[in-house]
């Protein structure tokens, strides 16, 4: 009860981002999921969700508390809403691998690989829009990943989830939080950029030192973490304004049929694009 895993936690991020939560075991991966998911509670500070978010929770306890009274298609009919037909049950059903008399089955005999798979089915069926998902890949063959790879990635809601397979976060995140040594940061970038960073980092800080020189990072002071952690909100701030307007200007150039006008809108892309590495590369100074 006195331990604190993390702190000084300030980040947010925006509704149908896929958020990939990664770091070594035992640094606080379940512990902030449970968190934000509400199941853990907080030692201080405020977290807010934003307005219609419904939860939806995926991890071992939950899976295998599936009630034993009900078959695959029964559970699954009564996790959908009530605007989903029979039909719709079956396809989802069909691609989480649950197929023809499979639908049948009853819960009670499923092996937990197939209870996993049937929960995740349920959770896509509901009306949840924020999926908070432990190891999701866990317990599941080849073949029912990547069918729960290609059932995330078309899902239109939020998922934050924690996986020790890199190729299926590869596959998924749009964004990736780092837990590590006591602190929760935030990379919006996808799985393959934010390990360019780290690998970046690491030739940085080691590029001159011979192995008898190097040493570890100086650890600043308080003050100068909290200004920096300020700096790095406005950042942030300003990355999401230039992928806003980036969005807005690919969607104009797409419909544009004036060639002045379309080199108008490609000289503020290539601007934006220019703002927006410059943005990152302070970003990357400031987490540093």
């Amino acid at each position: 009860d006195d331990h604190v895993v993390a702190d000084q936690i300030d980040m947010y991020f925006d509704y149908g981002r896929r958020v990939a939560v990664l770091g070594d075991n035992g640094q606080g991966k379940t512990t902030f999921l449970r968190t934000i998911a509400g199941t853990l509670d907080k030692l201080s500070g405020t977290m807010k969700w934003g307005h219609h978010c419904r939860l939806g929770l995926y991890a071992q306890h939950v899976y295998q508390s599936i009630g034993a009274g009900h078959t695959v298609e029964s559970y699954l009919i009564a996790q959908a809403t009530s605007d989903i037909k029979t039909q719709q049950v079956l396809d989802t059903a069909g691609s989480f691998l649950f197929s023809n008399e499979a639908v049948k089955k009853e819960v009670s005999v499923l092996s937990g690989g197939e209870r996993a798979r049937l929960c995740l089915a349920g959770l896509m069926l509901s009306d949840v829009n924020v999926l908070i998902l432990d190891e999701p890949s866990n317990h599941l063959d080849v073949e029912s990943v990547q069918a729960l790879s290609e059932a995330l990635q078309r899902y239109h809601g939020t998922i934050i989830f924690t996986s020790h397979d890199s190729d299926f976060v590869k596959d998924i995140a749009t964004d990736v939080i780092e837990v590590k040594d006591g602190g929760v940061t935030l990379f919006p970038a996808d799985y393959d950029e934010y390990l360019y960073r780290v690998q970046q980092y690491v030739d940085d800080q080691f590029e001159d030192q011979t192995p008898e020189k190097k040493e570890a990072p100086k650890k600043s002071s308080g003050a100068d973490a909290y200004q920096r952690a300020k700096k790095l909100k406005g950042v942030e701030r300003r990355i999401k304004k230039i992928n806003n307007e980036k969005e807005q200007l690919e969607q104009a150039m797409a419909s544009c049929e004036n060639p002045e006008q379309m080199q108008e809108l490609g000289k503020k892309l290539e601007a934006l694009n220019e703002d927006l590495e410059k943005q990152e590369e302070q970003w990357l100074l400031l987490s540093d």
